[in-house]
Formats: structure tokens, sequence, C-alpha cells
């Protein structure tokens, strides 16, 4: 397991401990040709506010944005959660066809009065999951501070 494995919160090895509240496990996006709105479905694993204590739960969300990083904020409010990107970047970590994305978001997480500046960390072979999960990384990395 690599260290990137950690920051998003996705273990396979049994000696790391997953944290985080959310976990994305599955995602569809879709938009229509005449540049209508980006619709998007995801199924998350949700550990409750108490990790490790509330039984995990899988859900599923649906959101409307202008590209797939709006949808999923609007997505995950069903949360309860108030996200918003103030900076993205993404390479490739590798060349060909197996290559991975990696995904770094700052992210301000929080209502008004609570709100903080996050950074979340997200890899993936595909580039729109590897944001995804930095959005959910960041989320994470907000709860965990409380």
């Amino acid at each position: 397991m690599t260290a990137a494995g950690v920051v998003v919160g996705d273990t396979h090895d049994a000696s790391l401990v997953p944290w985080g509240r959310l976990k994305l496990l599955k995602v569809a996006v879709s938009s229509g040709e005449d540049g209508s709105d980006t619709v998007l479905k995801a199924r998350l694993l949700d550990r409750g506010v108490n990790v490790g204590v509330d039984a995990p739960v899988e859900r599923e969300v649906s959101g409307i944005g202008n590209g797939p990083i709006a949808a999923f904020l609007n997505a995950i409010s069903n949360f309860g959660v108030d996200a918003s990107i103030m900076d993205y970047v993404e390479h490739t970590m590798s060349v060909g066809t197996d290559a991975m994305a990696a995904s770094y978001v700052e992210c301000q997480v929080g209502e008004a009065d609570d709100a903080q500046i996050v950074w979340g960390v997200g890899i993936d072979s595909s580039i729109t999951t590897s944001a995804l999960k930095s959005i959910i990384s960041a989320i994470n990395r907000f709860q965990r501070k409380r």
C-alpha cells in the first residue's frame, strides 16, 4: 500500500486503519451534447460521524452542476457538507494506458462561521475519479480536525 492510498482513505492492507467518514465506491457522470448540466450519481461508504463507532452504510447520492466537480459538490451537500473549491491541480503520475492521475484540491469546508481551508489528494486511473477522491480527502481531513 502506498502512502497516497492512506491520504485518500483507501486501504487494502489490514495493518492500516481506514480513516475518514466518506469513501467513494462508484461514480457515473453524464451530460448532454447540447451543453446542458452534468448529472452525477455516486455511491459512497458513509462511516458516520463517529468513525469506528457508527456502522458503515452505503449511500447513493446525485447532483447537478456545470461539470463533474460542481455536480459532486452538489451531491455531497446531501450529507450536510458545505464545500467549495478554492484551487485545483492535477497531473499524471506516469505514462501509458495504465497511468494514474493525482489530483489536489484546496477546499473551504464548513459553514461560514466554522469554515476551514483544507487540502485533499486523490489518486485514480480516472482523472474525474481522482478529482472526486481529492474532495473526499479534504472533507475527511476537515472532519478529522474537529
